[in-house]
């Protein structure tokens, strides 16, 4: 009987050793699996991270081609339209020129107040060209310039039209168009 409580003892002891290697094996399996999952959504995470970077690359480059393209179009409508003593860049009837977007160049006359959107009363550059053209142009926002600095605007022409008379700016006959900027830059730089 001895005997057999010491084999029952014994046989106990060694399927708990056993059981209890079969767990920490266990443990360490699973340890090992949650490293490589943990390593895996690394990897993923990476992926994803490299992808929205090249995304952000790709729409960055999108948003300066489009900057590109208003620009381009500006200054091509500009050649084909050249701001030149007695050319219509307003509308009368056809609003052929209203919204189209225009690039003008030139030295600041004065700023004056002048009826702008919605018949409002607006501070706008009068910008006199190489040509002798003189643009009223509405900035974005208030901007700080003197009579004499080099303004250099792209924006869609409002397709409203000015009598030079009434801009009071000597030597100049005519009506002139005006123009709504959306870019501006003042003695080269972008405002």
């Amino acid at each position: 009987m001895k005997r057999i409580i010491m084999f029952l003892l014994v046989s106990i002891i060694l399927v708990g050793c056993s059981v209890e290697r079969v767990s920490t094996e266990e443990r360490e399996k699973l340890q090992e699996q949650e490293k490589e999952q943990e390593k895996e959504q690394e990897k993923e995470t990476l992926k994803q991270t490299d992808h929205l970077d090249a995304y952000e690359e790709v729409d960055g480059i999108e948003e300066e081609g489009q900057e590109k393209d208003f620009v381009t179009e500006a200054e091509e409508n500009a050649e084909e339209y050249p701001a030149k003593p007695g050319a219509m860049l307003y509308d009368k009837t056809d609003e052929k020129f209203k919204g189209m977007n225009y690039h003008f160049k030139g030295e600041l006359v004065k700023i004056e107040k002048v009826e702008g959107l919605f018949g409002n009363m607006e501070d706008a550059f009068l910008v006199k060209n190489d040509n002798g053209y003189i643009m009223p142009i509405f900035p974005p926002y208030a901007m700080t310039a003197s009579a004499g600095d080099e303004i250099e605007v792209w924006g869609p022409l409002s397709g409203d039209g000015y009598a030079s008379s009434d801009l009071g700016v000597d030597n100049v006959v005519g009506v002139a168009g005006a123009m709504n900027a959306t870019r501006v830059d003042i003695n080269g730089e972008m405002q």
